[in-house]
């Protein structure tokens, strides 16, 4: 049996966001690993999730549950610790409020440079804005005819 995370839809996405699952589950890194320095060393998404997710030491019966793994790792050693991320059958039922604008607000693109940098800290995670801005710097460089940049991001790679 595996440790539920206590994950809510974030803003108005109907998938769990992943820096929702890197913020839970590096709170309880030293929880799974037993060492207080352990670190996501990696973390792969298969596919969204739309339902309450596990991280489990045993790998799913059922593969179409599977969404992804965790990898820990110990700065001090090569030791890793790995994890099977897994949906349930169990609904999400809650929801909270998430403004990217935020963060959008506080950054100095340049183009010209193909770069971008936060001017202020938001209220978010680290994990949260870099993924802002690594948003912005992508729909700025490459603008989207539809669809959204990670499905983008996605398409590109498995046309490779």
């Amino acid at each position: 049996m595996g440790k539920l995370l206590p994950l809510k839809f974030k803003g108005s996405r109907d998938y769990l966001h992943g820096s929702d699952f890197f913020n839970a589950l590096t709170g309880i890194s030293e929880e799974l690993t037993g060492h207080a320095e352990s670190f996501i060393d990696q973390l792969v998404f298969r596919h969204y999730a739309r339902s309450l997710c596990e991280v489990t030491a045993e790998s799913p019966e059922d593969t179409d549950k599977l969404i992804g793994q965790v990898r820990y790792a110990l700065p001090a050693s090569n030791s890793k610790f790995g994890y099977f991320l897994v949906e349930t059958d169990s609904p999400i039922s809650e929801r909270y409020p998430y403004d990217e604008s935020l963060v959008q607000d506080s950054i100095d693109l340049d183009l010209e440079q193909r770069s971008v940098v936060l001017l202020r800290s938001s209220r978010y995670t680290t994990i949260e804005d870099v993924i802002v801005l690594t948003k912005c710097l992508n729909y700025a460089i490459s603008p989207l005819k539809e669809g959204t940049w990670l499905t983008d991001l996605y398409l590109k790679l498995i046309d490779r």
